[in-house]
């Protein structure tokens, strides 16, 4: 499976082709980045996604993978981000509880 390599920057969006390989650079908003490895696998996830393709389904799965302890952390970490980013993970975090 061919993959490439993605590096998030504040400055312009850019590709290069390097020999074989593709290497992007894709534009990021600071605000969207945050410090620790969970919280930043789950807000680009949901920017991948977008606010129309985020439901319960999608909202379980990320729930089952970080683990309970992670959850206030992420709130916290990410509470600067986009606000539709920002509810997605309130309900991902808060599980079945109403947000």
């Amino acid at each position: 499976v061919p993959a490439q390599m993605v590096y998030l920057t504040d400055g312009p969006s850019r590709q290069y082709a390097v020999d074989n390989t593709s290497l992007v650079f894709r534009h990021q908003a600071l605000k969207d980045t945050v410090d620790i490895w969970e919280s930043a696998v789950l807000v680009q996830g949901l920017k991948e996604l977008g606010p129309t393709r985020i439901d319960e389904k999608v909202c379980a799965r990320m729930r089952e993978w970080l683990p309970a302890t992670m959850r206030k952390k992420v709130l916290r970490d990410a509470k600067g981000s986009t606000a539709w980013v920002y509810e997605a993970l309130k309900k991902i975090c808060d599980g079945d509880r109403d947000v």
